[in-house]
């Protein structure tokens, strides 16, 4: 899924939904792929240890997998808000 010439080194990018195998986790390894830092989000922790495994050590630091539930709003920002300490501005959601 890489798209030639996409250049996405030093942008940081967070995927909602990026454990389970399904357009998520295709769009994490394609902005990975790129060069982007990818805060991968999922609900599932089991989920998120399966992209973890699958990446292995194509994009090592750049992979920065969250447990988080999108669907409430004060976590949300909370991690938003320790990513962004972290790790700078997000470039991409």
């Amino acid at each position: 899924m890489y798209v030639d010439g996409l250049t996405m080194t030093g942008r940081l990018c967070v995927v909602v939904g990026a454990g389970g195998g399904g357009h998520g986790s295709a769009i994490t390894q394609a902005l990975l792929e790129a060069g982007a830092t990818v805060a991968a989000w999922d609900l599932n922790l089991q989920a998120l240890d399966q992209l973890v495994s699958a990446s292995g050590n194509a994009a090592p630091g750049r992979l920065i997998p969250m447990q988080v539930d999108a669907c409430d709003s004060a976590q949300v920002e909370r991690r938003i808000e320790s990513l962004t300490s972290e790790h700078g501005p997000i470039h991409a959601l």
